[in-house]
């Protein structure tokens, strides 16, 4: 366990924040003060220009919709550090500080917690080998073909999407999850086919869910928590597959809050909603994530990870 020091300032070192950077660290719950004061000493102390300001969410749970108030302010930053209970990775705003050089982390789900227990206390160096391995295989792949013990099969194409090791090892401007230790792509959107059987972190009911995809949208499954949130989704364009991931943090937990379980280190997830973070080409919907267990991954026929282990990796010296 971290003190909330400790924690603070290992968030400023794995992101990679440097002396004079204009950083901002956002908080949308009252009972974050004191974590998002912690991390704006921590990136003081090494030399950044920081500030901390309440995100006013009015109504709104999303944190994303909340970014877009300020998006004039984004766009002279260096840093974005959201702190806050919804997740801004499918946030427009979000990208548009991107386009204008910034690195923005979503902490989602934040909370005292996110700074002293769970996957901030995995060592993100000593990961990065493998990480950066498997972000530069999807990269240079144009196939990609999932597999997963319970009876996931799904095909896609990779081409030209990249890679993205979160967080990365050498700071790049980009929307990055945080904590959170592994690696994401948005495939083309269309090109996702198949069967996904949703058996770990959010959405699992009391079975596993099992949905249909056919040109990256769900057409059908069995009815479960996963399925309800696509079909009560608002926006058609939400249950389009965005991105794929793979978490490898070994510090996280299914049985920890939810922001936690698409890092857990032997599981996959599918994001259904915006995808522009990352270089996809999804805007607007709602943003859904839903996980499973040790997932095998093929890329251009070539097994790169089985049952959730990046095997190939291990060649690597």
């Amino acid at each position: 366990m971290l003190t909330l020091e400790e924690g603070a300032q290992r968030t400023v070192s794995y992101t990679g924040i440097r002396a004079d950077e204009r950083v901002l660290v956002l908080y949308d719950d009252v009972s974050n003060a004191g974590p998002a004061w912690a991390l704006r000493r921590a990136a003081t102390a090494g030399g950044a220009n920081a500030h901390v300001r309440y995100l006013d969410r009015g109504s709104r749970d999303d944190g994303g919709d909340a970014l877009d108030a300020i998006v004039d302010e984004l766009v002279d930053l260096d840093v974005v550090i959201a702190f806050t209970r919804g997740t801004v990775v499918p946030s427009a705003a979000a990208v548009t500080a991107v386009s204008h050089g910034a690195r923005v982390y979503a902490m989602a789900g934040a909370s005292e917690r996110t700074l002293t227990q769970g996957p901030l206390e995995a060592d993100f160096g000593a990961l990065a080998t493998a990480g950066n391995f498997l972000a530069e295989r999807l990269s240079d792949a144009t196939h990609a073909e999932l597999y997963t013990p319970a009876g996931t099969r799904l095909t896609m194409s990779l081409a030209g999407r990249r890679g993205i090791l979160n967080p990365p090892s050498r700071p790049q401007p980009g929307v990055y999850r945080f904590p959170y230790a592994g690696v994401v792509i948005a495939p083309v959107e269309e090109s996702v086919h198949g069967t996904v059987v949703i058996d770990a972190g959010p959405g699992v009911g009391a079975a596993p869910t099992t949905l249909t995809i056919e040109r990256g949208l769900v057409t059908g499954g069995a009815a479960g928590t996963a399925l309800a949130d696509l079909v009560a989704a608002d926006i058609a364009a939400a249950n389009r597959v965005g991105m794929v991931g793979f978490g490898m943090n070994p510090a996280a937990s299914l049985q920890g809050p939810a922001y936690e379980h698409t890092a857990v280190a032997g599981t996959g997830h599918l994001a259904f909603g915006p995808n522009g973070g990352i270089g996809g080409g999804q805007h607007h919907g709602r943003y859904v994530e839903l996980g499973y267990a040790k997932p095998s991954l093929f890329l251009n026929g070539t097994q790169v990870m089985r049952a959730g282990v990046i095997e190939s990796a291990l060649t690597v010296s």
